[in-house]
Order: structure tokens, then C-alpha cells, then sequence
């Protein structure tokens, strides 16, 4: 088995590990998959590509941003659509269909960015990868992502089993998941902790997608292929 083959495996699955986290996160609050998931990152694999090439911004520089964006975006999900379908005892299929559609919007805004910086500023926005155009940096002979994707996703799994078993918000959150209405009788507020969750969750999604540029190639429908991965 060539060195690069394990390299690429690696890389490859410290993204999936990133967004399964999140994805899990949510599952465990609503008990409801969420197929918008995957463009959630994807769109951040657009603001990468809108960072790097409209402002010359290496895409490293740009996960606090695309963690906030992931992060309001699926924010937005749970408290504009899920929540008043959860409020109104929709079954978990209405919700599941729901999140389909939200995903199709999703879907639609990117294709939009994608012309947009295709037609106006000539920029190949699709079928692209932002390593091949000389973007990040190489550690040891290696590029960048190969040391800084399975380190994220390290972190990223190690900080959130601090936060929900060493803090007390993070405890109040596997609470409110574990028994939602016991939790309420003790003044946990459970709508507070599910909105966070789904925060985290696509902004952990958010992260991954301002890597993926880094180390594949990316076109519109890639957000959907990262969730059937």
C-alpha cells in the first residue's frame, strides 16, 4: 500500500470525522437526519474558494468565519423550521422532508455563488481544488492539510467531550438530550441547549468544508456526496 494512498485515506477521513461529529450532535437532540448536513459544508467550500480568489485570503485563515456561517445556517434550520414543526408534534418523517427541502435551498444558493463567480469574475467554480492553485502551505514535504485536517478533527472530538462532560452547560445539553422533560422540571432551558447544539453542529460542518477545497476536488453537488460518505 503506496504512502500517498494512506495520506489521502487519513486526510480523507479526518473531513468525515469533522462532519459526522456534527451530525451526530443532532441526531441526538431532535433524533431526526438531517440531509442538509453535507451543504453545510459545501457552502463553505464556497467561501473558501471566494476568500482565496476574490481576496487572495488563504482559506486557514477563514475557519472562524466558516464555523459561524455553519453554524447559523443550520441555527436557522432548527429554529426557523424544525422547532415550530417540532412544536406542532410533526412526525420524524415531516422533519426528515423537511430538511430535505432546506437542503434544496441550499443546494440553490450555491449553484447561484458558483455562477455568479464563474460569469462575472471568470473564476472556475466548479471541478476545482484550491491546493492545485498553490493555495496552503507544505510542512515537512507534505501539504498543509495532511497535518492540519487530522489535527482538527483531534481537537475537535477531544473539545467536545470536554464541553459535555466537564462544563455545565455541556451537562445541561446531555441532560436536556437524555431526558428532555425531566430536564425542563429542573430549569434546564432545552430549547437553549438544542439551538446550541445545532450551532456547534454546523459550524464543526463549516470547519470541514473550508478544508475539503484543500485536499480534493470540489464541485456544487459536493456537499451531498460528503453525506452519502
Amino acid at each position: 500500500m503506496s504512502f500517498l494512498l494512506v495520506r489521502d485515506a487519513v486526510v480523507f477521513a479526518s473531513l468525515l470525522t469533522m462532519l459526522s461529529t456534527g451530525l451526530t450532535l443532532t441526531y441526538m437532540t431532535t433524533k431526526v437526519p438531517n440531509f442538509a448536513h453535507g451543504d453545510f459544508a459545501a457552502i463553505n467550500i464556497y467561501l473558501a474558494l471566494t476568500l482565496a480568489k476574490l481576496f487572495g485570503v488563504n482559506p486557514y485563515l477563514g475557519i472562524a468565519p466558516a464555523f459561524l456561517l455553519g453554524g447559523i445556517i443550520a441555527l436557522t434550520l432548527y429554529i426557523a423550521i424544525l422547532k415550530p414543526l417540532l412544536d406542532r408534534g410533526a412526525s420524524y418523517i415531516i422533519l426528515m422532508i423537511a430538511t430535505i427541502a432546506y437542503d434544496m435551498i441550499l443546494l440553490s444558493i450555491i449553484n447561484i455563488v458558483a455562477d455568479y463567480l464563474s460569469r462575472v469574475h471568470k473564476i472556475t467554480s466548479r471541478l476545482f481544488q484550491l491546493r492545485e492553485w498553490g493555495y496552503g502551505i507544505e510542512i515537512a514535504g507534505q501539504p498543509s492539510i495532511v497535518v492540519i485536517a487530522p489535527l482538527c478533527a483531534i481537537i475537535m472530538v477531544v473539545s467536545l467531550y470536554l464541553f459535555l462532560n466537564k462544563t455545565k452547560f455541556g451537562i445541561a445539553m446531555r441532560a436536556a438530550i437524555d431526558n428532555p422533560s425531566l430536564a425542563e422540571t429542573i430549569g434546564i432551558n432545552v430549547n437553549l441547549t438544542y439551538a446550541a447544539s445545532w450551532f456547534i453542529s454546523g459550524g464543526l460542518a463549516g470547519i470541514a468544508g473550508m478544508l475539503v477545497p484543500l485536499h480534493m476536488t470540489c464541485n456544487t453537488d459536493t456537499g451531498v456526496k460528503l453525506l452519502v460518505s
